[in-house]
């Protein structure tokens, strides 16, 4: 796909676009609640791919490079600190279930866990968050977050040690 972008298919670019755009925007969503700069930043990086499509090689993950390139295009526009707002309420649960009975109860399932496990998420700070949602919901490597949040590696692995430990404590006391 990315050769034909490159060769300048401007239909392939637009299937490229529709397959990366939800996603893409659902990642600004937690960086800020700004909808126009996250509009101007997605716009800013689909432009800055087509213009430098014959520049850019082919990178070993798309996601990876598309999430780093909005992240600093909207730090970039909002002259933001590096540690910006992050909203998690909006993930989908997923939808796996053999029958309409065992669909529902997994759904309500899923609706308790997501509820609880944002409600305790909401108790850590920002930056906290924002590797939690990095590592375990937009699944990056650890290489891929420190890359991409400009920090040593093994300081994400270990705010993803105290973030998963504050967490562990939040539900220890709620449960008591």
């Amino acid at each position: 796909m990315w050769r034909e972008i490159q060769n300048g298919d401007k239909e392939i670019f637009a299937l490229f676009y529709d397959s990366h755009i939800h996603a893409l925007h659902r990642y600004a969503q937690r960086i800020t609640k700004d909808e126009v700069l996250i509009a101007d930043a997605i716009q800013d990086v689909f432009y800055e791919l087509w213009k430098n499509r014959e520049k850019i090689t082919l990178p070993k993950s798309f996601r990876y490079y598309l999430l780093a390139m909005l992240r600093n295009r909207i730090i970039f526009l909002s002259k933001d600190s590096k540690w910006v707002y992050i909203d998690i309420e909006n993930e989908d649960a997923s939808e796996i279930a053999a029958s309409p009975e065992s669909n529902y109860i997994n759904l309500e399932f899923q609706a308790t866990q997501k509820s609880l496990m944002q409600h305790y998420l909401k108790m850590l700070p920002d930056n906290q968050q924002q590797i939690l949602v990095l590592r375990f919901f937009e699944e990056l490597s650890y290489p891929q977050i420190a890359d991409l949040l400009q920090i040593k590696e093994q300081s994400v692995r270990n705010l993803i040690q105290r973030a998963i430990q504050k967490l562990r404590e939040l539900m220890t006391i709620q449960k008591t």
